[in-house]
């Protein structure tokens, strides 16, 4: 795999500039850099999905036959084939999900989606590897596991390139690390991570109050159980921490708990009544690109949300503003990067001022120093007087930064 002298222009900006390097079979190469730095203008340029109209792309891309493995998992996965029609059964053993083969992939949570996409990778049997973000939304252990078997699949012969906002991964794993800012190649450096505000306040009167819920996928006359017990409850001016393995039933409930399901057995009360889609709730969803309308620039998009929830235009520039998005405002969303994505959903729901934000990893696709003025963002995003839900597989955020947290596993909350 070789870059030289790589050049990506979009209008009159660059998105890359001079970008040179190699990756030699049997080698893992770390990509680090801030969100919105070009790294997955990179991959995807390296791959050929880039559109390359002429005068666009510049300079000379060999990939070498490469396998990619996208940074949004679910999206990439075909809705009506099985896990097992997309992936060998080797490479689904190799990421842990051998008993998965006859799910689909609405049947997957965020983190199974991506080892499913990862087995499709390897299951092409492809000399290289571009791996975007596979760590994204998986628990510690399981992103333990998948940072070990990158270095697995490259001790075995094939060449990596693995983009990433885990530094300390990095350096760990990969064989060399390269760094992103501003489309250019810099020397690489470990950042410092801002620590997120601390709660602060007495909790108020109960927003949220979920009770003895089970609930159970069906399809083609299969029934898969996902919640079996699952209790919870969210105060005003209270930020409540939801932790727990990939799979455990974290992004299932919190579809229940907005109102775009119905629990099969038990109760799910907001302000006291059942749910409905978009009334006092606002699910910032794991794949923020779902929440944006794709023909719409981010700031007529954003401009609509203010007038459906009563807020005036200039608080579309203040929420721009506080996400680091001003300089994006007329970006469409397949122009942004996982982590711009992210932080316009977080844009979005704070012109919602929703009784309660139920966030979904919220923060899993950005750099470590944004992480801690965005979380500042996403907290105030409810105001006082309404309450906060966070999905998280980071333990030492969320102690940090939660008054409460609770543990989910195998359906149950405890």
């Amino acid at each position: 795999m070789r870059v030289e002298g790589l050049a990506v222009r979009a209008g009159d900006g660059a998105l890359l500039t001079d970008v040179s390097f190699q990756v030699e079979p049997g080698e893992l190469v770390a990509l680090t850099g801030p969100s919105g730095s070009g790294k997955t203008v990179l991959a995807r340029t390296l791959l050929g999905v880039l559109d390359a109209s002429p005068g666009r792309v510049a300079g000379s891309v060999d990939p070498g036959g490469a396998a990619w493995l996208p940074q949004d998992g679910l999206r990439s996965l075909d809705p009506l084939l099985r896990v097992r029609e997309v992936a060998d059964r080797e490479s689904l053993a190799a990421v842990g999900l051998s008993e998965a083969g006859d799910l689909y992939p609405h049947q997957l949570s965020g983190g199974m989606a991506k080892r499913v996409a990862l087995a499709r990778a390897l299951s092409t049997r492809r000399p290289f590897l571009v791996a975007d973000e596979p760590e994204a939304a998986v628990d510690a252990d399981l992103r333990e596991r998948l940072h070990q078997h990158l270095r697995t699949v490259a001790d075995a012969g094939v060449g990596v390139l693995w983009i990433t906002h885990d530094t300390a991964a990095a350096r760990a794993r990969a064989d060399r690390c390269l760094a992103l800012r501003d489309g250019r190649l810099v020397p690489f450096e470990p950042p410092d991570e801002p620590g997120p505000p601390a709660p602060t306040g007495s909790p108020g009167d109960v927003v949220l109050a979920v009770d003895a819920v089970r609930f159970a996928y069906r399809a083609w006359r299969k029934t898969s159980p996902v919640l079996h017990h699952a209790a919870l409850t969210v105060r005003a001016g209270e930020r409540v921490a939801l932790l727990g393995p990939s799979g455990s039933g974290k992004s299932t409930l919190a579809q229940l708990i907005v109102g775009l399901r119905r629990p099969d057995a038990g109760t799910v009360l907001l302000r006291g009544e059942p749910p409905v889609p978009g009334r006092h709730s606002q699910l910032l969803t794991q794949d923020p690109r779902a929440m944006l309308v794709e023909d719409l620039p981010l700031d007529a998009l954003l401009h609509r949300s203010a007038r459906l929830h009563g807020r005036p235009p200039a608080a579309v520039a203040e929420a721009l503003e506080a996400v680091g998005l001003s300089h994006r405002a007329g970006a469409r969303p397949h122009e942004l990067s996982g982590g711009e994505l992210r932080r316009a959903g977080i844009a979005r729901v704070r012109l919602a001022r929703p009784s309660l934000l139920v966030a979904d990893e919220p923060l899993a696709a950005l750099d470590a120093p944004l992480r801690g003025a965005i979380a500042r963002v996403l907290f105030d995003a409810v105001g006082p007087e309404g309450g906060l839900l966070f999905i998280t597989h980071d333990m030492a955020f969320a102690e940090r930064a939660a008054h409460r947290t609770i543990r989910m596993d195998a359906g149950r909350t405890a």
